[in-house]
């Protein structure tokens, strides 16, 4: 696993790309502690109509969903990453596909993709997550658009 702590100051694709490898494996493991370490004290997500969640609620979110025993592909890129070395901007888009299968046996595949804006500050000696608003929502069954969402521009 690769330490938080060991890329201060960086402010590159790499290095945030390395945070968000690490993030999806705690996510995995759905310890809470292990997760609420990456998140800044006044964290808050906030989705494409401003809603906005805090970290209790997310985790519990997060917590509710049943570990998956198959092996995840990473499923957030890094797109760009940018700032001072104390606080970075970090563009990215996270990916997932699930296969479901009704009760006759028929599978569907579900596609789910986000474009994100986050921020991260360096606090006690690592990185921590500040902030994440979605920009842009994309969902597909079988190959099919059905939603596609964009912030508005302000």
């Amino acid at each position: 696993m690769f330490p938080i702590s060991t890329i201060a100051g960086e402010s590159d694709v790499k290095a945030f790309q390395a945070i968000y490898d690490e993030w999806h494996v705690v996510l995995g493991q759905r310890d809470h502690d292990k997760m609420l370490a990456f998140l800044a004290p006044n964290f808050v997500s906030i989705d494409l109509s401003d809603k906005t969640e805090t970290a209790g609620k997310m985790l519990t979110d997060i917590e509710s969903v049943p570990k998956t025993a198959e092996p995840r592909p990473r499923m957030t890129t890094v797109l760009s990453a940018f700032g001072d070395g104390k606080v970075e901007q970090v563009e990215q888009s996270y990916h997932h596909i699930k296969v479901v299968t009704d009760g006759a046996g028929v599978q569907t595949r579900l596609e789910f993709n986000t474009r994100s804006h986050d921020t991260w500050e360096f606090i006690g000696g690592k990185w921590l997550l500040k902030s994440t608003r979605t920009d842009e929502v994309e969902t597909k069954m079988d190959g099919v658009e059905i939603l596609h969402q964009k912030r508005p521009a302000t």
